[in-house]
Protein backbone atom coordinates (compact mmCIF):
# COMPACT_ATOMS: atom_id res chain seq x y z
CA UNK A 1 0.00 0.00 0.00
CA UNK A 2 2.98 2.45 0.96
CA UNK A 3 4.74 1.43 -2.06
CA UNK A 4 1.22 2.46 -3.91
CA UNK A 5 1.27 5.43 -2.68
CA UNK A 6 4.77 6.26 -3.43
CA UNK A 7 3.86 5.62 -6.96
CA UNK A 8 0.94 8.05 -7.17
CA UNK A 9 2.61 10.42 -5.39
CA UNK A 10 5.57 9.85 -8.07
CA UNK A 11 3.20 10.03 -10.84
CA UNK A 12 1.78 13.13 -9.56
CA UNK A 13 5.07 15.01 -9.32
CA UNK A 14 5.64 14.11 -12.98
CA UNK A 15 2.30 14.66 -14.04
CA UNK A 16 3.12 18.02 -12.80
CA UNK A 17 6.37 18.54 -14.32
CA UNK A 18 5.23 17.48 -17.70
CA UNK A 19 2.84 20.27 -16.93
CA UNK A 20 5.49 22.77 -16.33
CA UNK A 21 7.48 21.37 -19.39
CA UNK A 22 4.27 21.52 -21.80
CA UNK A 23 3.67 25.20 -19.92
CA UNK A 24 7.30 26.44 -21.26
CA UNK A 25 6.88 24.36 -24.45
CA UNK A 26 3.71 26.80 -25.36
CA UNK A 27 5.41 30.00 -24.11
CA UNK A 28 8.30 29.12 -26.15
CA UNK A 29 5.95 28.68 -29.60
CA UNK A 30 4.61 31.75 -28.81
CA UNK A 31 7.45 33.93 -28.61
CA UNK A 32 8.11 32.06 -31.70
CA UNK A 33 5.69 32.84 -33.75
CA UNK A 34 6.01 36.83 -32.29
CA UNK A 35 9.11 37.08 -33.35
CA UNK A 36 8.19 35.49 -36.39
CA UNK A 37 5.54 37.78 -36.55
CA UNK A 38 8.01 40.66 -35.59
CA UNK A 39 10.07 39.31 -38.80
CA UNK A 40 7.21 40.22 -40.66
CA UNK A 41 6.86 43.56 -40.07
CA UNK A 42 10.20 44.71 -39.94
CA UNK A 43 10.89 43.18 -43.27
CA UNK A 44 7.59 45.21 -44.66
CA UNK A 45 9.13 48.30 -43.34
CA UNK A 46 12.67 47.54 -45.09
CA UNK A 47 10.59 47.40 -47.73
CA UNK A 48 8.69 50.68 -47.46
CA UNK A 49 12.24 52.42 -46.62
CA UNK A 50 13.45 51.00 -49.87
CA UNK A 51 10.58 52.59 -51.83
CA UNK A 52 10.80 55.92 -49.59
CA UNK A 53 14.13 56.07 -50.44
CA UNK A 54 14.19 55.29 -54.45
CA UNK A 55 10.43 57.86 -54.56
CA UNK A 56 13.43 60.32 -52.54
CA UNK A 57 15.87 59.82 -55.46
CA UNK A 58 13.36 60.50 -58.16
CA UNK A 59 12.33 63.48 -56.28
CA UNK A 60 16.24 64.97 -56.23
CA UNK A 61 16.34 64.27 -59.89
CA UNK A 62 13.59 66.39 -60.86
CA UNK A 63 14.33 69.03 -58.42
CA UNK A 64 18.47 69.10 -60.25
CA UNK A 65 16.83 69.09 -63.47
CA UNK A 66 14.38 72.04 -62.52
CA UNK A 67 17.45 73.94 -61.02
CA UNK A 68 18.94 73.15 -64.38
CA UNK A 69 16.30 74.46 -65.96
CA UNK A 70 15.99 77.88 -64.10
CA UNK A 71 19.77 78.36 -64.87
CA UNK A 72 18.68 78.39 -68.12
CA UNK A 73 15.73 80.42 -67.66
CA UNK A 74 18.10 83.23 -66.05
CA UNK A 75 20.43 83.00 -68.96
CA UNK A 76 17.75 83.78 -71.65
CA UNK A 77 16.35 86.71 -69.71
CA UNK A 78 19.66 88.14 -69.58
CA UNK A 79 20.22 87.81 -73.09
CA UNK A 80 16.99 89.82 -73.28
CA UNK A 81 17.30 91.80 -71.11
CA UNK A 82 20.31 92.88 -72.69
CA UNK A 83 19.11 93.14 -75.95
CA UNK A 84 16.03 95.22 -74.49
CA UNK A 85 18.77 97.64 -73.25
CA UNK A 86 20.14 98.03 -76.51
CA UNK A 87 16.76 98.39 -77.94
CA UNK A 88 16.17 101.32 -75.80
CA UNK A 89 19.68 102.97 -76.43
CA UNK A 90 19.02 102.74 -80.13
CA UNK A 91 14.80 104.34 -79.48
CA UNK A 92 16.67 107.03 -77.52
CA UNK A 93 19.38 107.58 -80.00
CA UNK A 94 16.82 108.00 -83.06
CA UNK A 95 14.68 110.57 -80.72
CA UNK A 96 17.75 112.66 -79.75
CA UNK A 97 19.27 112.54 -82.90
CA UNK A 98 17.20 114.39 -85.70
CA UNK A 99 17.32 112.37 -89.17
CA UNK A 100 19.73 114.09 -91.47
Amino acid sequence: MKSMEENTKAIKESAVGFQRIAESASTVLESSIEAEQGKQVIDKIIHQMKGITLSVQGAAAVIQDLGENSKQIGQIIEVISHIANQTNILALNAVLKPHE
